[in-house]
C-alpha cells in the first residue's frame, strides 16, 4: 500500500509499477495516514518532506509537497511520528528517510519517547546536508 498527497506522484508510482509488472500494489491518494486510517502494517516506509522552507521557498505546485518541511523541516515529520504507532502492528518497523537539516537527533529522541528502539542505519553526505535512513522498532 502506497499513499501520497501528490496526485502526480501517485500517477508516476502507478506507471512505474505497471512498467515493472508489479500488480499487488494499492496506491491511495491522501495525506499521511488519512487513506488508511483504520489499518495497521508490519513495515512503514516514509520519505519525509524534510527541507526547512520559508514563505519565499514555497512553490505553487504539487511538487511542493515533496520537500516543504516547514520553517524547521519538521512540520510533516512530527505529524507522522505522532500518528505512526496507531498504524504499526506489534513488533513492527518504521523506516524514515530524513535530512540532517531537519534535526535527525530530535527524531531519534521523539521515537525513543514514543517507545521505539531507533538508530541511524545508513547515511550519505551531500554538499549541504546528510541524508539518513532511520530504522525504528516497536518494543
Amino acid at each position: 500500500t502506497v499513499t501520497d498527497i501528490n496526485s502526480d506522484a501517485c500517477l508516476l508510482a502507478e506507471r512505474n509499477f505497471k512498467e515493472n509488472n508489479i500488480e499487488n500494489i494499492e496506491i491511495l491518494f491522501g495525506n499521511l495516514f488519512e487513506p488508511v486510517e483504520n489499518r495497521k502494517f508490519d513495515v512503514i516506509l516514509f520519505n519525509t518532506p524534510y527541507l526547512p522552507t520559508e514563505e519565499e521557498d514555497i512553490i505553487d505546485s504539487d511538487l511542493n509537497y515533496a520537500f516543504d518541511g516547514g520553517s524547521d523541516g519538521r512540520k510533516i515529520i512530527d505529524r507522522f511520528l505522532n500518528e505512526v504507532k496507531n498504524h504499526l502492528n506489534e513488533g513492527g518497523c518504521v523506516q524514515i528517510i530524513q535530512s540532517s537539516l531537519s534535526n535527525t537527533e530530535q527524531t531519534l529522541v521523539k521515537l525513543d519517547q514514543l517507545g521505539f528502539i531507533a538508530e541511524v542505519a545508513k547515511s550519505e553526505k551531500f554538499f549541504f546536508e546528510e541524508i539518513v535512513l532511520i530504522n525504528a522498532y516497536m518494543i
